[in-house]
């Protein structure tokens, strides 16, 4: 049961047509109650992996559970 329950769903921009499947999914979760919390991850070196990484912790510090992709 995912009533009022924080899902997190990652995903990045290497396959633009996963956000298709994120909106599939992030209707069907919300409709079963859940508040559907998203994240885009960006680059990983740099300044920029710094932010990633930090946005990385939050993201999954603050979702009961994350969905990260496919598995495929």
């Amino acid at each position: 049961d995912v009533t009022g329950r924080i899902v997190g769903v990652r995903s990045d921009r290497t396959w633009p047509s996963f956000e298709w499947v994120l909106d599939e999914w992030t209707r069907e979760l919300t409709a079963a109650g859940a508040n559907v919390r998203s994240w885009r991850a960006g680059n990983r070196i740099g300044d920029d992996g710094v932010r990633t990484f930090a946005e990385l912790d939050d993201f999954a510090t603050d979702v009961d559970v994350a969905i990260v992709g496919l598995g495929n």
